[in-house]
């Protein structure tokens, strides 16, 4: 468990947060180990799980997954292996499968005293994929009571969801606060006697209690654009008092349970239309304390930004249930009425702020507060995440101009952080006191990397018609050597049984470990969302002796690069060798500076470029052209009322 914590990074101190103000929650205090419910095997299939709406589709669970595999929280398994395997593959569309990012939207916020014209400036930007036709509906709605404009999900027009009042604008990004928790139902038998593998009653609060049923038809029709044939699919799902039964497993020694995902919002979707309605209705929303109190009606996990004339503001939304305090509330409980939820968290104690001291705000699905716990899914909110691209991107602008910005300098910090390459900014730095090179070779490696550090690390091309990046040695050198050092640090903690994660051959994660190595860039046009910078940063700090607030315990260190933390040394320079050899063999020369290629671009027959590039999925007929790589929203808003 002390590894097992260290890992979750729960509560890092260190973590990157949009709020400075500590929100205390889902903080546990003395826990009973009994309410735990940890399946016999969690990597056996789930059995008996609801059929998928198409077969193949991929976008349900299908009865070929495993508990280690239904995330409750939107956390997707490795994303590096799409690098490879999403490009150059010739389709024969029998369908539409809609691929999107599990986490999306930025935004910076700048308060009137950092900028030039003594108004707030925001740029936002929303993140939901790239689609032709785009998934998102520009709207301008004006009635009895109602100003708003802006863009709504189509479906869900009824209000505007995002884009700007009377004298305010607003935005949000994902906040995957938890507000699910996965019970495993202890079945039972009414008649007692042996209790099926698979039956419909379970026990709560005592009482061997029968589970609804819910069958239904779902005719299916091909369209232009996705094909395919008809086709009639019946469904049956089973459900229990916490929601839909996801499959079925055993626990405790061989009793057969039922898996649920309790999500807090379940049969509440529908509630958030009132406070997208207040967002627009001048007389509910019309400065920063009313557009929080509107925006605290929203159920679902979202951060809302706000920018008026003279205030930005901040809320993190969602209806979050209040655990029991001898609760893990990052394992699986039992569903037997020992640990039901106590409430909901009340307005006050959600994460947000006014007009913060710093004068500024930032977010890209990064930890909301501190104290503010992750949720079970999340693994990623240790020392880094992606918003500190936006953090030091704009702390540039404003060192270069008096600590005072325009609207287009903001923009100006968005843009950098869009080409910017977190592994290489944050790992780097300490990578370069570690790595003792032994030949010309990695001499001249070290030296390109260094030339694209102190550049910016960005991933872009000098003129639009270049073939390669600029650097583009250094980024063919850091795309192979990053998750060798990721490999090299935690396999002998992470990767027991050998197995990786793979695409086209490419090693990019641990399968024992749901998080890749790194969140490269690709074709989903967001990136960086997770990874192993954090845990790398963490590492080498202790190994140099850079103060860490929270640092990995002796239980962990012990066993990270095979011997424990004083052979990590040793361990990165041989994965740096690795690197060298395997790079003159991807590239055909040991001359440094004519370096394009990495394994994963030979392996595709591609260019690192062209793995990067965003392309759209085509909803309709037709899709649309590639874009060049950036970490960027679907679109931007452009913020400042000046009057």
């Amino acid at each position: 468990m002390a590894i097992f914590n260290a890992l979750k990074e729960q509560n890092d101190p260190q973590a990157p947060t949009s709020i400075s103000t500590p929100f205390p929650y889902m903080i546990p205090g003395k826990v009973n180990p009994s309410l735990s419910a940890i399946p016999d095997n969690p990597s056996a299939k789930l059995t008996g799980t609801p059929p998928e709406t198409t077969p193949g589709c991929g976008s349900g669970i299908g009865s070929n997954i495993s508990l280690g595999e239904v995330s409750p929280n939107g956390n997707s398994k490795s994303m590096l292996g799409q690098k490879a395997a999403l490009l150059e593959v010739a389709q024969v569309v029998t369908g539409i499968t809609i691929n999107r990012p599990t986490d999306e939207s930025n935004a910076i916020l700048v308060g009137a005293s950092h900028s030039q014209n003594g108004h707030p400036i925001a740029v936002f930007g929303p993140q939901v994929g790239y689609f032709n036709p785009e998934i998102l509906l520009q709207e301008d709605l004006h009635g009895p009571g109602y100003e708003a404009a802006g863009v709504a999900i189509p479906g869900a027009s009824e209000v505007v969801e995002m884009g700007r009042g009377v004298n305010f604008a607003w935005s949000a990004t994902s906040a995957n606060s938890d507000n699910i928790d996965q019970r495993l139902e202890l079945l039972c038998n009414p008649n007692g006697g042996p209790v099926n593998a698979q039956s419909t009653f379970y026990m709560f609060k005592g009482k061997c209690t029968q589970m609804s049923e819910d069958t239904f038809t779902q005719n299916l029709k091909p369209t232009v654009a996705g094909g395919g044939q008809a086709a009639t699919i019946s469904r049956t799902i089973h459900i229990t008092v916490h929601g839909i039964v996801q499959g079925f497993t055993t626990a405790s020694g061989g009793k057969p349970v039922a898996v649920v995902d309790q999500r807090s919002t379940y049969g509440h979707d529908g509630d958030s239309v009132l406070g997208f309605l207040e967002i627009g209705m001048p007389a509910y929303t019309h400065d920063a304390k009313s557009f929080i109190s509107s925006a605290s009606k929203i159920v679902f996990t979202f951060n809302w930004l706000y920018a008026g004339r003279n205030s930005i503001a901040d809320y993190s939304s969602g209806l979050l249930p209040i655990r029991p305090s001898n609760v893990d509330p990052n394992l699986p409980t039992w569903g037997t009425g020992q640990s039901e939820w106590q409430g909901w968290l009340p307005t006050s104690q959600h994460p947000q702020v006014i007009n913060p001291p710093s004068g500024i705000i930032t977010s890209w699905n990064n930890k909301a507060a501190p104290m503010f716990s992750a949720n079970d899914g999340q693994f990623s909110y240790g020392m880094v995440y992606r918003s500190m691209m936006l953090n030091k991107a704009l702390n540039d602008e404003l060192s270069a101009h008096g600590g005072k910005v325009t609207p287009a300098e903001v923009v100006t910090a968005m843009e950098s952080a869009a080409t910017t390459d977190l592994t290489a900014q944050v790992e780097l730095p300490n990578l370069f006191s570690i790595l003792k090179p032994t030949t010309p070779v990695e001499t001249e490696m070290i030296n390109a990397l260094k030339a694209w550090n102190q550049s910016g690390d960005h991933r872009i091309r000098a003129n639009p018609s270049d073939a390669q990046y600029q650097n583009a040695a250094a980024i063919a050198i850091g795309d192979e050597f990053f998750p060798m050092v990721d490999n090299a640090l935690f396999a002998s903690l992470l990767g027991t049984n050998g197995i990786n994660q793979k695409s086209n051959g490419i090693v990019d994660g641990f399968s024992e470990f749901g998080q890749s190595f790194v969140n490269a860039p690709g074709s989903l046009g967001s990136s960086y969302d997770g990874g192993f910078e954090g845990m790398v940063l963490k590492l080498t700090d202790q190994m140099l002796g850079i103060k860490v607030l929270q640092p990995y315990p002796e239980a962990l260190l012990s066993h990270v690069c095979g011997t424990g933390i004083s052979n990590c040394s040793l361990m990165i320079n041989q994965a740096f060798a690795q690197a060298a050899s395997q790079l003159q063999i991807d590239n055909g020369s040991s001359n440094v500076s004519t370096w394009i290629n990495d394994t994963a671009s030979i392996s595709a027959k591609s260019t690192i470029p062209k793995m990067d590039t965003v392309s759209f999925q085509a909803i309709g007929i037709v899709s649309g052209a590639n874009m060049e790589w950036q970490n960027r929203p679907t679109f931007q808003q452009v913020v400042c009322f000046d009057h």
